[in-house]
């Protein structure tokens, strides 16, 4: 069988301003994916399923990054709170046609933040628009902390393939988002929660199709903290597992490479803001 020594090449979904007509994301996902060993490429919003594919053709994954934006809620049956913040249907429209096309070929798919949550609508499971409000005694998901800062605890399940690759069963991570998981996909399973019993991590239950969504930002701490790097190398060996399938090659793996630091400015987006 030939040897691919290649790195896996994955479409990294930007945030979308409806309003400003603009295209954005930050460039610590870059420094993650490129860290993990993967060459990222910025997708736009494609129109039309047949440009979709023909792109995908060259991908081996999708990352769903962060926002500013919140999920509609009508998209999972529920009408707005008023905790509901800023909705960017070029965003929805983007993500949604992209994963159409990811789920259709079986690309490896990971969401981080808002993507996590936009993955798990889409899934058909629902979200709480806004924690503080709709869940009593739940934490801060959104601090004050800057993002390279773990901000609370996350307990991991032993049967999963995130426990396996972090290596522990309990991590503390950053987080930056005020909407949440309230019904999860009934096409995932809950990986990973917060000690008020939020889920903040979900995989797939298809062994052929690996998908992950992720509540926190371990692309802010990537460069310091095992757990969060674990998340991009999981990820990235998925991928490339996944392109050997469709190749018929026999996988290498690759050293990885690491970029300097990207310093964190102003804090992620938060998901009332975050990207």
């Amino acid at each position: 069988m030939k040897e691919d020594v290649r790195r896996p090449i994955i479409g990294v979904l930007p945030d979308v301003d409806t309003a400003e007509a603009l295209c954005r994301f930050r460039l610590t996902y870059v420094q993650a994916l490129v860290g993990a060993g993967a060459v990222p490429i910025v997708l736009t919003p494609v129109p039309g399923a047949a440009g979709r594919r023909q792109v995908a053709e060259f991908l081996d994954g999708l990352l769903l990054t962060g926002s500013h934006s919140d999920v509609d809620p009508q998209r999972y049956g529920e009408s707005p709170h008023a905790g509901l913040g800023p909705l960017s249907p070029l965003r929805e429209q983007q993500d949604w046609a992209w994963l159409e096309t990811a789920f259709e070929q079986g690309l490896p798919v990971l969401g981080i933040c808002y993507g996590c949550q936009v993955l798990n609508v889409f899934l058909g499971g629902s979200l709480y628009q806004d924690i503080p409000s709709e869940v009593p005694g739940a934490l801060d998901h959104d601090p004050d902390t800057p993002p390279t800062q773990p901000a609370h605890e996350v307990r991991l399940s032993e049967d999963s393939t995130l426990y396996r690759w972090v290596g522990r069963s309990s991590v503390m991570v950053n987080s930056s988002h005020h909407q949440g998981i309230k019904r999860l996909s009934p096409r995932v399973r809950p990986v990973a929660w917060s000690p008020d019993g939020l889920v903040e991590a979900f995989e797939g239950t298809d062994p052929d199709h690996p998908v992950w969504g992720i509540q926190w930002h371990p692309e802010w701490m990537f460069g310091q903290d095992t757990a969060a790097r674990a998340v991009f190398e999981m990820f990235v060996d998925a991928c490339r597992w996944w392109r050997s399938q469709r190749s018929g090659t026999r996988v290498q793996g690759t050293g990885s490479l690491v970029l300097d630091p990207i310093p964190p400015g102003d804090g992620p987006c938060r998901d009332r803001g975050s990207l």
